[in-house]
């Protein structure tokens, strides 16, 4: 049985977008819906634990930190005009991930330069056509006990 196929599509949308996000392996990624409808997507590297909330609006991806330490309150949504642009779209059983990096503009209308395409199909990520600077690692990191 594929693990995938035991997932639902918010939760593989979920995997795929925080691998595309954070370049990890999205076999790395564990993710559970929680009450709240809610995609809880974690995982753990360089001895740390790494967590996110996702929620999905339409097509987009938006996500934050569940608890800034040391106040034990939710990161903001990650979803400013200026903030990066994660789309999602099914291409079969693949969900296909898009990044684009927001770039200021004086008006108010910021540009968005693609970072990358990412394709997730079970257990497999492919990055094409990636370019512009790396997501930052530093978001969201929680040292383990």
């Amino acid at each position: 049985m594929n693990c995938s196929d035991e997932l639902s599509i918010d939760e593989r949308v979920a995997r795929a977008a925080i691998a595309a996000l954070f370049q990890r392996e999205p076999e790395i990624i564990h993710v559970q819906t929680l009450n709240d409808g809610l995609v809880l997507a974690s995982y753990q590297a360089d001895d740390r634990l790494f967590a996110y909330h996702v929620c999905l609006d339409g097509d987009r991806v938006i996500w934050r930190i569940p608890i800034l330490l040391p106040s034990g309150e939710p990161g903001r949504w990650r979803d400013h005009p200026l903030d990066q642009r994660t789309t999602f779209r099914m291409d079969g059983n693949k969900v296909v991930v898009t990044v684009a990096e927001s770039v200021q503009q004086t008006d108010d209308a910021p540009a968005h330069h693609d970072r990358g395409v990412f394709a997730y199909a079970g257990q497999f990520l492919q990055a094409r056509a990636i370019s512009g600077p790396p997501a930052s690692e530093a978001k969201g990191r929680t040292k383990l006990p």
